[in-house]
């Protein structure tokens, strides 16, 4: 029953991903503003790949600044975002791993990180990585699930937010994934440091 229900999940993940594309392409997809605290909104869309990361061993950790960090944004939208970069780096990082997470403030904007500890991205795919469709490895032998549209829809949602999401490679080699927005009274204390 449980892997009825996930792969359930999983399908009604890929249909909603290719509606938002065929949005997307017609100019449909709209955000709906309001303030919303990134901090519930990461933890929210972690909630959502707690058990396949348990599954893999990865500890997720996160380093979020203390109080709130306030955005005027689409609460749904921004979870679909870290949903997406947080379900690439529990897929693509190695089995008893860590995928990390960071949000800090810079200025009138906050930058949040996705790292993962896997092979990370081929700079040859580098460039394309933002494609709808496109994945590394296309062949029908692949081992990953997913159609290649998390990141298109994700980049164009943090866009859509008058933000930038980039991708590349980290100090420890995985992907690094960074996602810039603009905040609104974002405030920075010491961190919050958690580890699961």
């Amino acid at each position: 029953m449980e892997t009825i229900y996930r792969n359930l999940l999983t399908q009604s993940r890929l249909v909603s991903d290719i509606v938002d594309v065929s949005r997307i392409t017609k100019g449909g997809l709209a955000v709906e503003a309001a303030p919303v605290d990134l901090a519930a909104i990461i933890n929210s869309a972690m909630d959502m790949v707690r058990e396949r990361a348990h599954m893999r061993r990865i500890t997720l950790e996160t380093q979020i600044a203390c109080g709130p960090i306030v955005l005027v944004g689409d609460a749904k939208r921004l979870e679909q975002v870290f949903w997406n970069l947080l379900s690439n780096g529990v897929r693509f990082g190695r089995e008893d791993g860590l995928l990390r997470v960071e949000a800090v403030t810079e200025g009138d904007n906050v930058r949040i990180t996705v790292e993962d500890d896997g092979p990370g991205i081929d700079p040859g795919f580098l460039p394309h990585v933002f494609e709808p469709f496109r994945q590394a490895d296309a062949s029908p032998r692949r081992i990953h699930d997913g159609l290649g549209l998390g990141l298109a829809i994700a980049k164009h949602l943090v866009e859509l937010h008058g933000g930038t999401l980039a991708a590349g490679n980290g100090p420890r080699g995985g992907a690094l994934l960074t996602v810039i927005l603009p905040s609104q009274a974002a405030m920075l204390a010491a961190p919050r440091f958690s580890v699961e």
